[in-house]
């Protein structure tokens, strides 16, 4: 569990330092308009990506694991 929490941090890590890095291209060649629609596009993004993570979803009912 330990090492896939670190492999999601690191993914979620690095996309938001190339976003990081986009936006604020962004910002210097199109301005702050076109900078916020990119920031909060791809802050949904992060949002919607929340379910598809394992512990979000539902047990199945022949797959449940214990913790003792």
């Amino acid at each position: 569990m330990t090492i896939m929490f670190g492999l999601f941090w690191a993914i979620a890590y690095a996309g938001q330092t190339i976003a990081n890095i986009i936006w604020s291209f962004i910002l210097g060649s199109a301005g702050y308009v076109p900078s916020l629609v990119f920031f909060i596009a791809v802050s949904c993004i992060y949002i919607s990506l929340i379910p598809t993570f394992p512990e979000t979803r539902e047990a199945q009912a022949g797959n449940v694991q214990r913790v003792s």
